[in-house]
């Protein structure tokens, strides 16, 4: 097993569930290597969309990198000019509620410590979609 291997799992398990509305749809992870499916819950055979997944690769380039310590470190503050379509945005945030409210600003910022050339290239490595980031 590679190291981001449980790393992945590890992050795509805290991310309790992909949420559209404000109900679980579905939730699979799966072993990479072998296609073993790791945990499933939800009515995984309804087409839906994936419910902002990127926010995953972005996670896992950042702890690799350092950034992201643990599910409450770093917490970061809410700055002025920040992204905020959300109320509950406006506040400081840690990669928990991150990864929970989809807070767009906190992936930015996480973004801005491996580099987006850091994060096209592990995301290539680990091929996650099409590894364009010009616009995280």
């Amino acid at each position: 097993m590679t190291p981001i291997a449980p790393l992945a799992c590890a992050l795509a398990l805290s991310l309790t569930h992909a949420t559209v509305g404000a109900h679980e749809i579905c939730t699979a992870v799966a072993d990479a290597r072998t296609g073993e499916v790791l945990v499933q819950r939800g009515d995984c055979a309804q087409r839906v969309p994936p419910a902002s997944t990127f926010r995953i690769a972005i996670g896992l380039v950042g702890y690799e990198a350092g950034f992201l310590k643990d599910e409450h470190q770093p917490t970061l503050p809410f700055l002025a000019g920040y992204v905020d379509w959300r109320k509950n945005w406006k506040r400081a945030t840690d990669p928990s509620t991150w990864m929970k409210n989809s807070v767009v600003w906190h992936a930015q910022q996480v973004t801005t410590s491996p580099g987006i050339a850091r994060l096209a290239d592990e995301t290539r490595q680990f091929q996650y979609r099409n590894a364009d980031h010009r616009s995280t």
